[in-house]
């Protein structure tokens, strides 16, 4: 399965939680971070990284090592398919789950990622020929598009795994987080629909407000959700310091070098001029990756409200041009 969407959706959280479930019914897993294999490296010390990681959490880092070093003549692709299969799944019957996070960092590697995918879909392949292949499951989890990640159509993983949606917050969802504002059920429930007011359920922005206005015990009305919202987010400070705001900022003039017509594209969007949700479209899927759009129905709209401040006309038409003149010199 996958799961890719913009960041700070609670990903990496859905990861660690699943895989403690995991373990307590009975599967083995690894969890592999692949920003910390770091980027500046050959494909053989790249997949051995992995592998490297594999065996410290299943506690076979002797056995693949040596595995490794054995099949120096074979390509690190089918070493560590090798490795996979001949080490750690002949260990024993269990099931394994390997989760794969941060997987956009492979964008940044100084060689194509196509085998590694190629590599994750001949498991599922295998299975027909080869059982032990069976208790095998990958979960790729990541800030990209399928598309972004490899060029290939028939060696992807992407059209053969589960696609996993990540939404925000609904209001029912929300509710229980009412209990940790610190102030009896009616106020709290007040506070907090005016945090939903301003985040929509954001995930992130969400529990960036929740503790700012739990932790100010003046904060007894919308209003003062308002000055907290406009503190940490609005202001010019927070604007400039808040990670997120800070992310969306970067990926949507990063996206823009790309395709042109994705600034365009969001200020119809803002200006509440419609704009169907086309999956097809490259523009409609870096919008969605950069977390500042939802989708309604069929049609697209800013996320929310807080976006809808910090990247309003004004922002969009500044930003515009300094495309335009750095593009000019």
């Amino acid at each position: 399965c996958h799961v890719l969407t913009s960041r700070q959706m609670g990903k990496s959280s859905l990861m660690a939680r699943t895989a403690h479930l995991l373990r307590q019914r009975g599967l083995e897993v690894v969890t592999l971070d692949l920003a910390a294999l770091g980027q500046n490296l050959t494909p053989e010390q790249w997949y051995d990284g992995l592998i490297s990681r594999i065996g410290w959490q299943l506690r076979l880092e002797d056995r693949l090592e040596e595995f490794w070093n054995r099949q120096a003549r074979v390509g690190p692709v089918q070493r560590f398919l090798n490795a996979i299969r001949e080490i750690v799944l002949a260990r024993n019957a269990r099931r394994l789950v390997i989760f794969v996070d941060e997987l956009d960092t492979v964008r940044s590697l100084p060689f194509p990622s196509d085998e590694f995918f190629a590599a994750i879909r001949e498991t599922c392949n295998r299975r027909s020929e080869d059982a032990s292949f069976d208790r095998l499951a990958f979960c790729l989890l990541g800030v990209a598009a399928p598309s972004e990640l490899t060029g290939q159509t028939v060696a992807t993983p992407f059209n053969i795994g589960t696609r996993i949606e990540l939404h925000d917050f609904t209001w029912p969802e929300m509710l229980p987080l009412s209990h940790g504002l610190g102030r009896s059920a009616p106020a709290a429930e007040e506070l907090l629909e005016r945090i939903y007011f301003w985040t929509g359920g954001h995930p992130y922005l969400t529990q960036k407000l929740c503790p700012a206005v739990s932790a100010d015990a003046a904060v007894q009305t919308p209003a003062g959700v308002d000055d907290v919202c406009h503190q940490f987010l609005l202001s010019a400070q927070g604007r400039e310091q808040d990670d997120n705001l800070i992310f969306v900022r970067e990926r949507l003039c990063r996206s823009q070098a790309s395709f042109p017509e994705l600034l365009p594209l969001y200020r119809r969007i803002r200006s509440g001029q419609p704009a169907a949700a086309d999956e097809g479209s490259p523009e409609i899927t870096a919008l969605r990756l950069c977390g500042i759009v939802r989708q309604e129905k069929s049609e697209l709209r800013v996320r929310n409200r807080i976006y809808e401040r910090v990247f309003d006309l004004a922002w969009v038409d500044r930003t515009c041009s300094a495309y335009l003149y750095a593009s000019k010199s």
